[in-house]
């Protein structure tokens, strides 16, 4: 298991708030994308974001930490008849390792705050943002080739 790098108040992992979100749509892990699962406060309630995506639809859920339910729920159909199947991708994993790569960091040494696959137009790209110490950088990469098409690092 990765290191836990979420507070302890948390009473739901991330594996869990995926499962939950899965079963609530009726898929198994294998079928799905994961673009982003983050924690957030929505109404006075903390809950985990889970979005994701399958052959034809993509997913956002809203899952309470506390109570385990279902908040929020959205489908989309996805627009199907252009642009790269995501077996294309490179995936979120990869891109991390590719920006991280380029700022010239480690994972355990930053703190990601967004990893999001975009599809605009048929056209996909990861957009990540992580801190490192008092540095934001803000990276856009291409899903289907890896190439960083925009970076920022600020303060």
């Amino acid at each position: 298991q990765a290191n836990i790098d979420q507070d302890t108040s948390v009473s739901m992992s991330e594996e869990e708030a995926r499962n939950i979100a899965l079963q609530r749509v009726g898929k198994t892990s294998d079928e799905v994308t994961f673009t982003r699962v983050r924690i957030d406060r929505e109404n006075g309630i903390t809950v985990y974001d889970v979005y994701f995506y399958d052959m034809e639809k993509e997913y956002e859920l809203s899952i309470d930490v506390d109570t385990k339910e279902v908040v929020s729920y959205k489908e989309d159909y996805l627009n199907t008849n252009q642009g790269p199947t995501n077996q294309d991708y490179i995936g979120v994993e990869k891109a991390r390792e590719i920006v991280l790569n380029h700022a010239g960091l480690s994972s355990n040494e930053v703190i990601f705050s967004k990893v999001e696959l975009d599809v605009d137009y048929g056209f996909a790209t990861y957009e990540i943002e992580f801190y490192y110490q008092y540095y934001e950088y803000d990276y856009e990469v291409n899903a289907a080739t890896g190439e960083i098409l925009k970076y920022e690092r600020g303060r």
